[in-house]
């Protein structure tokens, strides 16, 4: 699949797209249910993270004060604590949350990433706090023309806010850009600002509805080989 009407720039979402969150994350949840009877690992991962985004809409959609990713990331883990009837310390806790900066990144990220580089500007497109996406982008050892986070735009994907900002630091013209999205709600985002839109849709999941993506694939190596084309 080629995408048409190439680009010129390519910001990439993070926590999906670029990064394995669930596998990264499993030992240590592993480690905090170990002993407890009535929930496994991808279960408790799962409603984390669901609480977690659910969480981001609530925060933008009150239109308050901004809450940063890593403050709502602990309130989405206490709260699936409670859930599960999960005791834990606050260690652990801690641990739990700062491990969202220290993730792996998908085995053929890196090298397409660089693959990429040499062709387009690249940039990071992300709910994460600016601090973690830094942390983030130093563990792949590439370097992005810009990180835009939700912390810098005061707004969490799918608002426009946050899409706009990188679309301002890109060079103003959304056609110019495309988003490869982790999820369809993000590719969303990115359409309604008239950003080109690529889904890395690992899971073989549907479109949330009839929007019309430029690019789906499933892995990253299907999307550099795409946009090599």
């Amino acid at each position: 699949m080629k995408i048409q009407a190439a680009p010129r720039h390519i910001t990439f979402d993070v926590f999906a797209a670029l990064f394995d969150w669930e596998g990264s994350l499993t030992p240590g949840v592993a480690d905090l249910l170990k002993g407890q009877k009535g929930v496994d690992v991808a279960t408790f991962l799962q409603v984390w993270r669901r609480t977690q985004l659910e969480y981001t809409y609530v925060t933008t959609l009150l239109g308050q004060e901004f809450l940063k990713f890593e403050t709502l990331t602990r309130r989405a883990l206490e709260y699936t604590l409670k859930f599960f009837h999960v005791i834990s310390n606050e260690d652990t806790v801690k641990g739990l949350v700062d491990g969202w900066s220290m993730l792996n990144a998908f085995p053929d990220v890196r090298e397409g990433l660089l693959q990429l580089k040499n062709r387009y500007v690249i940039g990071l497109l992300s709910n994460g706090d600016q601090a973690m996406l830094s942390r983030l982008a130093n563990r792949l050892g590439v370097e992005f023309h810009t990180i835009v986070s939700a912390e810098r735009a005061g707004a969490y994907k799918p608002h426009p806010r946050i899409y706009r900002e990188a679309v301002k630091l890109m060079g103003n013209d959304p056609s110019q850009i495309l988003h490869v999205a982790g999820s369809g709600r993000d590719a969303i985002g990115a359409k309604a600002v008239g950003m080109k839109a690529a889904w890395i849709n690992r899971k073989g999941l549907p479109m949330d509805w009839d929007i019309p993506l430029d690019l789906e694939v499933k892995s990253f190596r299907e999307l550099t080989s795409a946009l090599q084309q």
